[in-house]
């Protein structure tokens, strides 16, 4: 981050991945794509095409967490099939974190970054959220096993 000094600090930056572990660790996403958008904006600033790379993965990681919390984090999916989902989902989440964890390690901590466990990590990212987006289309195909009264139907 050294090259990264007049235009932002490594403890801005620090404080954004901090809040995205925070946001992780409570099953949610809110910091996520601040963080993505300013790491975009920093491989606008430095040409540095690495930081380019990172906004993908990040951003699709979010919105696919947003996508799936919603039937794991309030009782909507049936009892027999609500754990296999929420199991997915808190796995997702840790990897993420890890994932976070050491893209923060590296942009923010290392005065070389290690660009292949950066990539590791972004590819992890975007690992999860393809398989977070695979459970969410798998719960889409399915037809609720519930009436919710009369049919209205003729």
């Amino acid at each position: 981050m050294i090259r990264l000094k007049n235009l932002a600090t490594s403890e801005h930056l620090s404080k954004m991945f901090d809040r995205s572990l925070e946001d992780l660790a409570l099953k949610t996403c809110d910091s996520l794509d601040s963080l993505g958008t300013v790491i975009h904006s920093l491989g606008q600033l430095t040409g540095d095409p690495l930081y380019y790379l990172a906004n993908t993965p990040i951003s699709s990681f979010a919105t696919h967490i947003m996508r799936l919390q919603q039937f794991v984090a309030i009782p909507v999916l049936p009892k027999e099939i609500r754990p296999r989902y929420e199991a997915l989902f808190d796995e997702s989440l840790k990897i993420g974190r890890e994932s976070i964890r050491e893209l923060k390690e590296q942009l923010c901590n290392s005065t070389e970054p290690n660009h292949a466990k950066m990539i590791t990590a972004l590819g992890n990212l975007e690992r999860q959220a393809y398989q977070l987006w695979m459970a969410r289309e798998a719960i889409s195909r399915m037809r609720p096993p519930f009436e919710l009264g009369p049919s209205t139907q003729e």
